[in-house]
C-alpha cells in the first residue's frame, strides 16, 4: 500500500485552540475516508 503526505496550511489569525481543532477535524476526514 502506498503512503502520502498531506500538508495543509492554516490561516495565522486562528487561535491555538482553532488550530487544533482543525488538525483535529482534517485528521478526522483523513482517517474516516480510509486514508
Amino acid at each position: 500500500m502506498n503512503q502520502y503526505e498531506t500538508v495543509f496550511i492554516l490561516t495565522p489569525v486562528l487561535s491555538d485552540v482553532q488550530m487544533k481543532e482543525a488538525v483535529e477535524k482534517f485528521k478526522d476526514i483523513l482517517l474516516g475516508e480510509g486514508s
